[in-house]
């Protein structure tokens, strides 16, 4: 084993975790915003969107698991470091596709659940006119 691949695998097996812890805080409601998705304040207690977050949250568990332990398995076979250096930039972007799978399957799912309770914001008129004519004397 060549502690130059070791290191090279061990620099950046943190990044699951940091892609994990992020998008992890996605499934948390932030001006009733999840994953991307704007919900009426019964929507946030609504129980189908609650086990859709949970089920992303799952998801992302065990895909970060797996990715961590990719890197494990990186880290301790003997390649030569050409072989060991194409495997890890092959890890970094699985990385940060694969995890972002889940979000759209989630996000597309709640925009799902949301336009079948009809909680979607319809004939709602959200351009503004401005009369700038006032202001340019």
């Amino acid at each position: 084993m060549k502690s130059g691949n070791m290191l090279l695998w061990l620099s950046l097996c943190w990044i699951p975790l940091m892609i994990y812890a992020m998008l992890g805080n996605e499934t948390k409601f932030k001006k009733n915003i999840a994953v991307g998705v704007t919900f009426p304040q019964a929507g946030r207690e609504d129980p189908e969107v609650l086990a859709q977050l949970k089920k992303f949250r799952t998801a992302q568990r065990w895909l970060c698991l797996a990715l961590i332990a990719l890197a494990a398995v990186g880290a301790l076979l003997p390649w030569d470091f050409g072989w060991s250096m194409t495997a890890f930039l092959v890890w970094v972007d699985l990385c940060v596709i694969l995890p972002y799978l889940p979000y759209v399957r989630c996000n597309r799912t709640l925009r799902q659940i949301k336009a079948d309770r009809g909680w979607s914001r319809q004939g709602a008129d959200r351009r503004v006119t401005v009369d700038l004519r006032s202001a340019a004397t």
